[in-house]
């Protein structure tokens, strides 16, 4: 039986609809030096909010409100040999760039606008949930 994993991911995004995007670390067992979302696995008994920020905050040092923060975007691939459900979620936080303080698990970030975020994203799941959102104007 293949197993399944469930990833909740967030597109955070400030006050100006700027967009954080981290770069995961050399030593990253997965994707090392390829950019990314803030987001993880879920943790059995969590719900996806709850998961995505739990690690807006490990990973960024930000706080996002599971209350508030909204999926927008779903989707299920295979890959390695288990199945892959992906949600993709909007998360607001307070001011302009706030200060992020990064994990081990990213070694740089970057703030950048919303209508350019296709050009830094590389993994094609994610790459399809941004264009969604863009499309249908799911950020507002």
């Amino acid at each position: 039986m293949m197993q399944t994993a469930v990833v909740s991911k967030a597109l955070v995004l400030d006050e100006h609809d700027n967009c954080l995007v981290l770069r995961r670390s050399k030593t990253h067992p997965d994707s090392a030096l390829k950019p990314d979302l803030p987001g993880g696995l879920i943790d059995e008994g969590e719900s996806p909010q709850v998961a995505v920020c739990r690690e807006i905050n490990e990973e960024t040092g930000l706080v996002a409100n599971p209350t508030e923060v909204r999926l927008v975007f779903a989707t299920t691939d295979a890959s390695r040999g288990k199945n892959v459900v992906r949600l993709l979620h909007i998360a607001r936080v307070i001011g302009e760039k706030p200060v992020v303080t990064i994990s081990w698990e990213h070694d740089s970030f970057q703030w950048v606008p919303l209508k350019d975020l296709l050009a830094y994203i590389e993994h094609p799941e994610y790459l399809k949930g941004i264009q969604h959102i863009l499309q249908y104007q799911l950020a507002d």
